[in-house]
């Protein structure tokens, strides 16, 4: 179950809101969503594979082919889906005569669960070196901006101009 919403609201088309000959429309947003990355649909399955062992009789002379199985994937049956949550928060507003539009967003995403392949030494003769594990939780937030002018609006020639800047940080809760 992954719920989102979205909400947006123009607050200047308000009639409290106050009027500025620069500011022709201010927005303001916010939206909440949920998503999830599935394990694979046989990854917490214990897989075999079929093989011959020759195995020798009582009296040590004769070997016989018997058939057998090998272990291929360790499986885990705890195996959950990867979880992330994520809130932005933001504006957009229109100024100058609708020649510069103006963004700012404010993100916070957390993952609960993360899906890891985790190494195993190959001196434990596990079948799979790399399991599949839920391991540990991160979160992560920033800040994006953007700017857009139309510095130039002629019947056979335009100018604009798109100015971004992002800072972000990412740590591991557990």
């Amino acid at each position: 179950y992954y719920p989102k919403i979205s909400v947006s609201w123009i607050a200047s088309d308000e009639s409290y809101f106050p009027h500025f000959d620069w500011l022709n429309q201010f927005r303001v947003r916010a939206a909440y969503g949920a998503s999830g990355v599935q394990p694979g649909a046989t990854q917490g399955l214990i897989t075999y594979s079929p093989a011959t062992v020759a195995l020798t009789g009582r009296n040590n002379t004769t070997e016989t082919d018997v058939p057998g199985l090998t272990a291929s994937q360790s499986g885990n049956s705890d195996l959950k889906p990867e979880r992330s949550t994520e809130t932005e928060l933001g504006f957009d507003s229109q100024l100058f005569k609708n020649k510069v539009h103006l963004e700012y967003t404010f993100w916070n995403k957390k993952t609960s669960d993360a899906l890891v392949q985790i190494a195993l030494a190959p001196s434990s003769y596990a079948p799979q070196l790399t399991p599949l594990l839920n391991v540990g939780s991160t979160q992560g937030w920033g800040h994006e901006v953007q700017a857009n002018a139309q510095l130039i609006d002629r019947r056979n020639f335009g100018w604009d101009v798109l100015v971004s800047g992002s800072h972000f940080s990412n740590k591991i809760v557990s």
